[in-house]
Formats: C-alpha cells, sequence, structure tokens
C-alpha cells in the first residue's frame, strides 16, 4: 500500500474517531463560485501559531464518490495524478489553491485536518465552476411578418453553463401575456398574431451567476394595411371647366408604401402611381374616378371613395339681338333675345341701365330667360339691356341698346304775355315793338313717329315813353327853353316901351 492511500485511509479512521469531538470546521461554511480557466483558493480558518497537524488531506467528490488530491503527513506529501502540476498546498496552514479550473472541476472539496492530539478538524466547501456566457444570438422565424397573419417566434441561443434566460421589449424587461408567450426556460418568446406595434426591438440577455450578456437587437419590418385611404382633387371644386387641369391625389397608411390604380367609370386606366394629372381635360372625361391601393406583401386592396368629376364648358360669344326697325311709342313691340357661341348656359339674367329687368304687364321674360319680350314700347323702355349668362366656370355679358321714338308732344313757347314799346333813336331788332304785337304759333313734327302738335302764344306790345332823353331831344327842349325865354324878354320890353310913351306930356 502507497503512502497516499494509507493517508487517505489514516484520515478516514482518523475522522471516524474525532467526529464527534465538536471542533470548529476548517473552512468557511458556503459556496465558491469560479469561471472556467480561473484559480480558486480554498483558505483555512487555523492558526498555524496555536496549532500542529500530524496529517492534512484534501478530497474531491463530484457525486460519485470521494477522490484523494493530496494527503501531507510529517513524513511527507502524496498528490494523486490527476492534480499534479494543478495545485499549490500550504502545509503550514493546510490552505489549497487549484489552478485553472475546469466545469468538471464543480463539485465538494472537503479537507481533514488531524492533530497530534487525534483531534480531527473537518472542512468543506462547494465548488461550482462556470462557464462564461457568450455568443448570444436572438433569431426569428420570420423577419417580414403580416399584422394579424404571422406569428412570430424568436428564439435564444448562446453558450455557457447553467444558463437562465430573459428578453428586453424597447429596453425594458418584457413580462409574458397572452399576446406575448414564453417558453419554460424563457429561452423562446413567441408573439400571437403580430401587431405593428410589436416591430420591437427585441433582445435576449443569457446569464450565469457569475456573467450576463445580451443579444444584437431584433427589429421586424412588420407589413400591414392599405388602410385609412384618402383622395383629394385640386383644384377643388363641383364643377370644373372643360380644357382646364386637374390633380388627382391617392394617399393611404401602408408598410411597405402602398401601390396605386386608378379606375375611371369602374375600368382600369393603367395609369399607376399616387398622382393622376388630367391635363387640357376633355367633357368625354368626366366621370367617377376611383383610386385602388394595394400592398404587395399583405395581399389587401382598399378602394377610396368616388370622387365625381363634373365639366362643363366656358361661355363666350354672347351676344344680344333686338328690333332693328324703329320703335315708335304705343304702336310698336320689342323682342330681345340672348344667346352664347360656346358654353352651357345655367343662369340668364337680365339688366336695364344696370339694374335688374322686372317683369310687368307689358314686359315678359320668357321662361328660358333667353328673350324678353315687350308690347307697346313707351318712351321709358329706352335704355341699354344687358344679359349675363353664368354656369359654374364661368360669366360672360353682352349688352343691347334700344330706342324707342315718341313725340312731339307736350309743346309749349316760353316767353312774356306783353311788353311795352320802345322808342328810341336808334332801333334795335332785339327790341320788341308795338308793331309786334300778336299771336304766335309754333309747330313741331316727328318724320319717324309722323305726328305734329303746336302751340299758341299771344304777345302784346305797349307804347311807352321812354324816361331817359336822347341827345337831340334835350337839345331840342334846350332851344325850346330859350325861344320861349327870348319872347318873354321881348314882350316885356315891349310893354316897357307902350308905358313910357303914355306917360309923356305931350
Amino acid at each position: 500500500m502507497d503512502f497516499h492511500n494509507l493517508a487517505f485511509l489514516t484520515v478516514l479512521l482518523l475522522s471516524a474517531l474525532g467526529c464527534c469531538a465538536g471542533q470548529k470546521q476548517a473552512l468557511k461554511p458556503g459556496n465558491l463560485d469560479y469561471l472556467v480557466g480561473q484559480n480558486v483558493s480554498f483558505v483555512t480558518t487555523i492558526d498555524p501559531l496555536t496549532q500542529q497537524f500530524v496529517v492534512i488531506t484534501w478530497t474531491f467528490n463530484s457525486g460519485s464518490g470521494p477522490v484523494p488530491i493530496i494527503s501531507s503527513a510529517t513524513k511527507g506529501e502524496s498528490v494523486a495524478d490527476a492534480y499534479k502540476d494543478r495545485v499549490v498546498f500550504n502545509r503550514t496552514t493546510g490552505s489549497l489553491v487549484l489552478k485553472a479550473v475546469t466545469i468538471s472541476d464543480t463539485g465538494d472539496y472537503s479537507i481533514s485536518m488531524v492533530q497530534d492530539t487525534g483531534v480531527q478538524i473537518p472542512g468543506e466547501n462547494k465548488l461550482t465552476v462556470y462557464e462564461s456566457v457568450s455568443n448570444v444570438v436572438a433569431t426569428a422565424n420570420v423577419t417580414n411578418p403580416v399584422e394579424f397573419n404571422d406569428t412570430v417566434s424568436l428564439t435564444c441561443t448562446a453558450t455557457g453553463s447553467k444558463l437562465t434566460y430573459s428578453w428586453l421589449s424597447g429596453g425594458a424587461a418584457l413580462v409574458a401575456t397572452d399576446h406575448m408567450q414564453l417558453s419554460k426556460d424563457s429561452s423562446v418568446l413567441t408573439i400571437l398574431s403580430i401587431l405593428r406595434a410589436d416591430k420591437g426591438p427585441f433582445a435576449c440577455t443569457a446569464s450565469n451567476p457569475l456573467t450576463t450578456k445580451t443579444s444584437s437587437p431584433l427589429t421586424f419590418n412588420i407589413s400591414y394595411g392599405p388602410e385609412e385611404i384618402s383622395m383629394t382633387a385640386s383644384p377643388q371644386q363641383p364643377v370644373h371647366s372643360t380644357k382646364s387641369n386637374i390633380t388627382l391625389t391617392c394617399s393611404a397608411k401602408s408598410s411597405p408604401a402602398a401601390q396605386y390604380d386608378w379606375l375611371f367609370n369602374g375600368e382600369n386606366l393603367k395609369k399607376p402611381g399616387p398622382v393622376l394629372t388630367l391635363t387640357d381635360i376633355q367633357k368625354t372625361q368626366g366621370g367617377n374616378y376611383t383610386c385602388l391601393a394595394s400592398n404587395p406583401n399583405t395581399k389587401r386592396y382598399l378602394a377610396s371613395t368616388v370622387a365625381q368629376i363634373s365639366l362643363m364648358e366656358k361661355i363666350s360669344g354672347a351676344a344680344v339681338t333686338g328690333p332693328t326697325a324703329n320703335l315708335i311709342a304705343g304702336n310698336s313691340s320689342a323682342n330681345i333675345s340672348c344667346q352664347a357661341a360656346k358654353g352651357t348656359i345655367v343662369t340668364t339674367k337680365w339688366l336695364k341701365d344696370g339694374k335688374p329687368l322686372s317683369p310687368s304687364d307689358r314686359v315678359t321674360i320668357f321662361a328660358d330667360k333667353s328673350s324678353v319680350g315687350i308690347s307697346r314700347v313707351e318712351k321709358t323702355d329706352s335704355g341699354e339691356y344687358q344679359c349675363e349668362l353664368s354656369n359654374p366656370v364661368s360669366t360672360n355679358s353682352a349688352s343691347y341698346k334700344m330706342i324707342v321714338n315718341y313725340g312731339p308732344e307736350a309743346v309749349a313757347i316760353k316767353g312774356v304775355a306783353a311788353v311795352e314799346d320802345v322808342k328810341k333813336a336808334v332801333y334795335e331788332l332785339e327790341k320788341a315793338a308795338y308793331v309786334d304785337s300778336g299771336k304766335y304759333e309754333c309747330v313741331a313734327s316727328n318724320n319717324v313717329t309722323g305726328k305734329t302738335a303746336s302751340a299758341v302764344h299771344t304777345l302784346s306790345v305797349k307804347e311807352k315813353i321812354e324816361e331817359g332823353l336822347s341827345g337831340g331831344a334835350i337839345a331840342g327842349i334846350v332851344i325850346a327853353v330859350l325861344v320861349a325865354l327870348l319872347i318873354i324878354a321881348l314882350i316885356a320890353r315891349c310893354m316897357t316901351k307902350k308905358k313910357k310913351v303914355t306917360e309923356s306930356p305931350y
């Protein structure tokens, strides 16, 4: 029997003898966790200054029975072949260092320290060796799932020992629900009937007591739609004019982006794309337009509401026609008509002299409003007649000037009833004279109406002496006065001489 086996048996025997001695433990109780490749130190609690040991033995038990590691006695040490060059033993303290541990080193490590008194001090530690976590990868069975259609499974794989798994969604810990389910070991995450909100990112974490690693994030490109489709027309108006340009634009929520087709009265126009441009549109292009959105991944289709494009030609070439013969008040009738060279007339409005024309007992606006009839025209019917033609896309107008001939009527002569004859040295024709007195008659005629009318005015010119005398009259008066004075002077002289003769003494 070799030394190693002898020492081992001695330890077993002494252990049996000293197990009931109630001595303290040589090792601190507890479990030791190390990674593959690390050195493990089993440190005893023994004070070498106060205690002496005859035999110290280390054993290992992985579950199939104890296996000797090293045995040390006063005469020498014996190391098992499997541990040569792997252990460092301190004979003074009994401590042991196990180098570069592997997964197979996982198990129970026991020490037995026998004093020279025969007292045994035992100790035991449990060592667990872990392989470091690495190569953590999250994979999915579907990378481009379709919303509502696909159930997606994400699987987490990693290298390492005694791994546990967990998942992150958007950076936060994922909690299992009826919609998101975890396998028993949490390595598989199943998303039932995936939704667009489930796009991620998702990441898995693999752990053991000593290391943790997380996979790269996994994000889904989830196909959905089309939905919420809408179509707009530009310009937006109930009726469009022919020869104009109209742009129809279609949009829908979809991933990937929707594909668009255009239908006209139910027929595919074969003009794909989100925008349909109608240039120089003709009347035959008026009708119902529909946008059809489709998603090649989801295989779904969605039609927009129908856009009804109503077209109307602009009105042009408006003209008003009326009577060409002379109109005579009280005798003639008139008919005025309004037409347009092009366009659809929806509304016709008649004006006279800028104001709305109203029907009366003489004025009739016909039902289609294209004509106006006037019976027994009067002079008040003269004026400018205008028609305004309109439809939802245009307005056009034209006018006609009508003249109604009338009269003569209400003929009158304006002047004074009487004047005085003017006597003066210079005769002026503009001054009425007595001889100008008499009846004056004015006669008016209208070559168009064939009518005549007259008025009589009586003028009386009275004679009157001018208060102001002319120069000749004044001179005559002066001469007459002088002559009178001379006559009076002569008479007075004659009377004086006669008196003197009478008084003579003869």
